[in-house]
C-alpha cells in the first residue's frame, strides 16, 4: 500500500500549536506538503521546528515545506525536512513619478521651452 499524499496549507494567522495537532490526526506514512505563507505566525522559533520534527518523526511524514519564506526555508532546512522554496508574491507595479518639470510645464505663467510664448499665459 502507498502512502498517501496531502497538501495542508498554513492560516496567516494560525498558531503552531494548532497546526501540530492538524498533522497528528494524519496516517502514519503520509507524504506531506506544508504550504506556509508569507509572514504565517506558526513556524517562527526553533522551537516550533523541534515540535514539528517531533510529529514529523511520531508519525514518520515525508515532509516538505513550501514557503516564499526565505529565513522559513533556511530553518526547515537546517532542521531536516524537504523543502520547496516558493516565489514572493510580486509587489504592486510602482507609479511613475512624473519629472517636476513636466508637472510645472503647462503651469499659469510658465511657457515650456520646446514652445514659443506669446505672452504671460498662452492656453495651448
Amino acid at each position: 500500500m502507498q502512502p498517501s499524499e496531502e497538501s495542508i496549507e498554513v492560516g496567516l494567522e494560525e498558531p503552531t500549536e494548532e497546526l501540530l495537532k492538524r498533522l497528528e490526526d494524519l496516517p502514519a506514512g503520509t507524504k506531506l506538503r506544508l504550504q506556509v505563507p508569507l509572514g504565517a505566525v506558526a513556524l517562527r522559533t526553533s522551537e516550533d521546528a523541534n515540535k514539528l520534527r517531533d510529529v514529523q518523526l511520531q508519525r514518520q511524514l515525508a515532509l516538505t515545506v513550501a514557503s516564499p519564506d526565505h529565513a522559513l526555508i533556511v530553518r526547515s532546512r537546517i532542521y531536516g525536512f524537504g523543502v520547496e522554496e516558493l516565489r514572493p508574491p510580486a509587489p504592486p507595479p510602482r507609479r511613475r513619478a512624473v519629472p517636476k518639470r513636466a508637472r510645472n510645464a503647462g503651469g499659469p505663467g510658465r511657457c515650456p521651452r520646446s514652445k514659443i510664448c506669446w505672452g504671460p499665459a498662452t492656453p495651448w
